[in-house]
């Protein structure tokens, strides 16, 4: 130390200037500064150094070591300055590749402390300006820190119109940095219209709570400052807890509470909007249509509205495996309108057949209407009848025993509908010709075994639609099946030299029979012949043997009957069979003799009579024909009675067993209604348990999320706290030490003066102490 001072006049203030070396890294470093009685300190110029180099010198003066620190940090331009405030460096500070406008690095005596204001930090897509770094590495050993160890970078983000306080963490991993940036809105309540202007004014304009803004690089960051417990996804985020939003309540039926909006932003896209559930929820739109766990969007356009999306479970009649469709619903205030899309086959549909299947796109289509509450689901498809590929629709309703698919066609030939049948059958069913009939403007049922309204629909394939036969089209209804019967009345049918009609009027009658041991069309009808009604029946032979016959029968009253029967020679064109060639065969029997003799004798026995007996007696003869005839109407009237007599008891008998058999068929029929009942009952109570039971773990869920949201909150509040309170009493300590340290350090002088004055004075009476 050196100090010049007047030898001419008083001391009263001496002044030295301090200069002095201590230990620092692997070198040395020289302090100049001053030491006076009212001032001290001392300075020196540090080269580029690292935290470890200030770990060290911490060690090196009390003994003690700090925690360790995962980030990287390095010190430039640095003066380290020794004072009465203690062992401080000031310079510039980079931590992680962020450097500071301007640093210190506080060396006391429980930790080190870093803190400094941070240039800019770019993260991703957006910027903190006005970054504060502050950290503190205490002791290792517990209890010894006025404060826990931590590093938080504070600052501010423009965003959205929104400047936003946040704090940044670093995080160093294996994959290298990790960061994330996170703040909290507080203040007056923020609407949805804030993020999507699109909202304002609509139902959608929902209140935000507990509003987050949250960037990150990473999904599911760690850290302790996600009060809320947000699910974080990488990117930039704001997340708030919203309300129950109605149309999501009317859909899954129960009231969903704990709802989290996040809105995930995009530079290319702007924002999107997600509402994440407390707990998994499905929708139950009938007993065989519901939906496994759902997500929730929220869509601007059109107009604004919700996304439900899931997995959609249809379970058809007499099927155990459900159809799972990709789901998609939107809904607002009034209804919900859905689509769903399988890209599968739907094999062995309402169980028709194991070759026959569905797909492999089944669009679905479903409509609910809040008010109503029962929804309108219906879906779409193609189904290959034959070679030719129909389109398909069926209406889902709440009762499975209702449900009826539809295909419509066009056109249809005779060999795909046989190549169907044989497809529904599992058997091989020869092919017809393919020009003996066609089909078109063709409905096909496929059915359970349903009646809708009137009609009934029989288990199996059921086909309407126009048929074309020998050249005339006429209405069909038919079930397709390993025999495929076809009933049809024509208005006419000309068969070689004949017209064939009606034998009651109107058109002949056809029967077609289709299947794999035996194919024929059979026509009954009648033909006239010199204007006398003969009737006819003409049969079509395909398999086993193909050809074609038809009879006829025409009779002269009792004296002449002809039969006739006909073979078709050669091949017949069945669109027209009016030039087809026959080889006829006729049998005519005729008693016309024996018909004039027994009505001659019975002329010159009435003549007789007249003749011989006169007129009277002629008379008296007809009146004995007559007798007889009256008698023998007598004994037939007899006849009758007794007949209708024992059928009018074997009629009661029948009426009364009939009747018991109603009456027993009611009975049973009651008790399976009351078992339908019971059974729907239980039914619709296990619905209500499952939705009981969802709406509770829904509730349950919510409290758990606020429950730990308030935990979270308190501990945090209380680690501020007792930071605060930590940080209040070393201020204290700070200030009592700056306040009273030069007190004491005067005492320590005016001690050391008066123990040198008692010195002297003993050396210069040479007395002893």
């Amino acid at each position: 130390m050196v100090a010049s001072f007047s030898a001419a006049k008083p001391i009263q203030d001496i002044a030295f200037d301090f200069e002095t070396t201590m230990a620092f890294g692997e070198g040395m470093l020289l302090f100049t500064g001053v030491y006076s009685e009212g001032e001290f300190w001392v300075e020196s110029k540090v080269p580029k150094c690292t935290l470890e180099d200030i770990r060290g010198l911490y060690t090196s003066m009390t003994g003690r070591e700090v925690e360790p620190f995962d980030h990287s940090v390095e010190f430039e331009d640095i003066i380290c300055r020794i004072d009465g405030n203690g062992l401080k460096f000031h310079g510039q500070i980079t931590v992680d590749g962020h450097r500071s406008v301007s640093g210190t690095v506080s060396v006391k005596r429980d930790g080190v402390a870093i803190t400094g204001a941070l240039r800019d930090i770019k993260l991703g897509h957006i910027t903190v300006e006005k970054a504060i770094l502050d950290i503190f590495l205490g002791r290792m050993t517990k209890n010894e820190s006025s404060r826990e160890s931590g590093f938080a970078i504070t600052g501010k983000v423009g965003f959205h119109d929104m400047v936003i306080d946040v704090d940044v963490f670093f995080t160093t991993t294996e994959q290298g940095v990790q960061w994330a940036v996170y703040g909290e809105l507080i203040g007056e309540g923020m609407k949805l219209q804030r993020l999507a202007p699109e909202v304002k004014d609509t139902w959608l304009d929902i209140e935000l709570k507990q509003v987050a803004f949250i960037a990150c690089n990473i999904d599911s960051p760690q850290g302790d400052y996600n009060d809320f417990d947000y699910p974080i996804q990488s990117g930039v985020q704001f997340c708030a807890t919203i309300d129950p939003v109605q149309p999501l309540d009317h859909i899954t039926k129960t009231n969903v509470h704990g709802l989290v909006l996040r809105a995930a932003w995009s530079p290319v896209t702007g924002f999107s909007f997600g509402v994440i559930l407390p707990t998994p929820v499905g929708i139950h739109l009938t007993k065989t249509v519901t939906s496994g766990p759902v997500s929730v969007e929220i869509g601007l356009s059109p107009i604004p509205h919700i996304q439900v999306t899931a997995d959609l479970n249809v379970i058809p009649p007499r099927q155990s495996q459900p159809l799972v469709f990709s789901f998609g619903l939107k809904a607002d205030i009034i209804g919900a309108k859905g689509f769903a899309e399988m890209n599968n086959y739907w094999v062995n549909p309402l169980g028709i057949s194991e070759k026959v299947k569905i797909g492999p796109q089944i669009a679905l289509e479903l409509g609910i209407n809040y008010a109503i509450g029962t929804p309108s689901i219906g879906f779409s498809a193609g189904m290959a009848i034959g070679g030719l590929e129909a389109q398909v629709s069926m209406v889902i309703s709440e009762n499975p025993a209702d449900e009826l698919i539809m295909a419509s066609l066009t056109k249809l030939s005779i060999h795909d509908l046989v190549k169907f049948a044989s497809e529904i059958s599992g058997q091989d069913i020869s092919l017809p010709p393919q020009d003996l009939m066609g089909f078109r403007d063709v409905l096909l049922y496929l059915s359970s075994g349903v009646t809708l309204g009137t009609t009934q629909y029989p288990s199996g394939v059921t086909m309407k639609g126009e048929m074309e036969l020998f050249g005339q089209s006429t209405k069909l209804e038919c079930t397709i099946g390993a025999t495929t019967r076809i009933e049809a009345q024509f208005e006419g049918i000309e068969v070689g030299p004949l017209a064939v009609r009606g034998s009651c009027g109107g058109g002949p009658v056809a029967i077609i029979e289709i299947g794999a041991a035996k194919q024929h069309i059979l026509i009954d009808g009648a033909v006239k012949i010199l204007d006398l009604e003969a009737s006819i029946h003409c049969a079509f032979e395909i398999l086993p043997n193909p050809g074609m016959e038809l009879s006829l029968r025409l009779a002269f009253a009792d004296a002449l009957e002809i039969n006739l029967d006909a073979e078709l020679v050669g091949m017949a064109d069945f669109r027209n069979l009016s030039g087809a060639d026959f080889m006829v065969h006729a049998v005519v029997e005729q008693d016309i003799l024996q018909y004039l003799v027994r009505q001659l004798r019975h002329y010159l026995s009435a003549l007789f009579v007249l003749l011989q007996k006169g007129i009277e007696a002629a008379h008296h003869f007809i009146d004995e024909a007559q007798e007889q005839i009256e008698s023998v109407i007598d004994l037939a009237s007899v006849a009758l009675e007794e007949a209708q007599s024992a059928w009018d008891e074997v009629e009661a008998a029948m009426d009364t067993e009939l009747d018991e058999l109603r009456d027993d068929f009611q009975r049973k029929f009651e008790s399976l209604e009351l078992s339908l009942f019971t059974t729907k009952k239980e039914g619709e109570n296990a619905i209500l348990k499952v939705k009981e039971l969802e709406q509770a773990m829904i509730i349950s869920a919510a409290t758990v999320a606020d429950t730990a949201s308030a935990a979270r909150k308190t501990k945090v509040e209380m680690r501020k706290n007792i930071s605060t309170k930590l940080h209040d009493i070393r201020e204290v300590k700070e200030k009592t030490k700056s306040k009273y340290g030069a007190l004491e350090e005067k005492i320590k002088q005016i001690e050391e003066k008066i123990k040198h004055a008692q010195s002297m004075y003993y050396h210069t009476h040479n007395l002893l102490p």
